[in-house]
């Protein structure tokens, strides 16, 4: 009271989250024919049970202020402390929006519509590597509709190593929407820290010797899709390049999306790659998914998938079995 009292009216403030859980099963079989197990409780659909405090403020001439921070947890075994995910503070108003603070790259957002699976599971997709993930430290600017459909966002982050680039990290998304027909592009940029590999999406195999400070990893995906009615079309195409060596990946795919009902939609995914190491030696991955959604509620849903990649160069493979709920809050 005593703050709202001196700082005036109190922000709107929601607090949501998700919380997923599947009966899983992985496999995983290695260049020497020796296959392995796990079965497990996990998160398979969101990739983590979430908690997440949204709030936002009207400023007046239009502009807005806002925030979010998110944390993920550990529903299935209680374990561990919550880690941060998507947390921001932002502006909004006629110049567009600027937020600074742990964010999505905007690539993850070209890859996300690219698959009708929605990124889920362990197998089965190939390709968008390094662009599927978050930048701490960062800016995030959405430009206003200029354009009727179109969408830009570029987004900075620092790696925050005194006296080097390491982690250093720059990317930018286009997106283009007009009734049924969408497209999209985006492209990031990355100095090596110490820490930083890069690896085939399937098979975790290096495929160069990573320089902090130098090595650069350069990385883009492009995505298009049709709503015909009766089902979705989807196609994408990756790759993530170590500029000045031989050590590159790239992949496509193809998807579709079938709504059975106005509760129940299938998906599928077949996709392929190409990985090259520093030393020219090359390995082929290939994975398809299936994927049945049904929305038990407006908040909750029941869900199933089924994957599997190989990697020929390497004769690794690796399968997986989710079922499992998620609900919203």
């Amino acid at each position: 009271a005593a703050m709202a009292a001196v700082t005036g009216a109190m922000a709107d403030v929601t607090i949501g989250g998700v919380v997923d859980q599947a009966v899983t099963t992985t496999k995983a079989t290695t260049s020497a024919g020796v296959t392995t197990t796990t079965k497990s409780i996990a998160p398979n659909h969101n990739g983590s049970s979430e908690l997440f405090f949204t709030g936002s403020e009207d400023l007046d001439g239009g502009m807005k202020a806002s925030f979010r921070l998110g944390f993920n947890t550990s529903a299935d075994d209680g374990t561990g402390t919550p880690s941060n995910r998507i947390s921001y503070v932002g502006l909004s108003g006629g110049f567009g929006s600027v937020q600074l603070g742990q964010q999505w790259k905007p690539g993850f957002f070209v890859a996300l519509a690219a698959d009708p699976t929605v990124l889920s599971g362990t197998a089965g997709l190939v390709g968008p590597g390094q662009l599927v993930a978050y930048t701490a430290n960062s800016i995030t600017y959405d430009l206003p509709s200029l354009v009727p459909g179109l969408a830009v966002q570029y987004q900075m982050g620092r790696g925050e190593t005194a006296g080097s680039n390491a982690g250093n990290n720059s990317g930018y998304s286009l997106t283009y929407t007009s009734g049924p027909f969408s497209a999209a592009y985006a492209a990031g940029k990355m100095t090596a820290t110490s820490t930083t590999t890069f690896t085939t999406s399937v098979a975790a195999t290096t495929l160069a010797t990573l320089t902090a400070n130098s090595s650069v990893l350069n990385s883009n995906i492009t995505n298009v899709s049709y709503d015909l009615g009766m089902v979705k079309v989807t196609a994408y195409s990756a790759a993530t390049k170590v500029a000045g060596t031989t050590s590159k990946h790239s992949g496509s795919g193809f998807g579709l999306s079938i709504p059975v009902s106005s509760s129940t939609r299938l998906a599928v995914l077949s996709s392929g790659a190409t990985g090259t190491n520093g030393s020219g030696t090359q390995e082929k991955e290939k994975g398809t998914k299936y994927a049945v959604f049904h929305n038990i509620s407006k908040r909750t849903m029941a869900y199933g998938f089924v994957g599997k990649s190989t990697t020929s160069g390497a004769s690794n493979a690796s399968g997986n079995t989710a079922f499992g709920i998620m609900h919203s809050f």
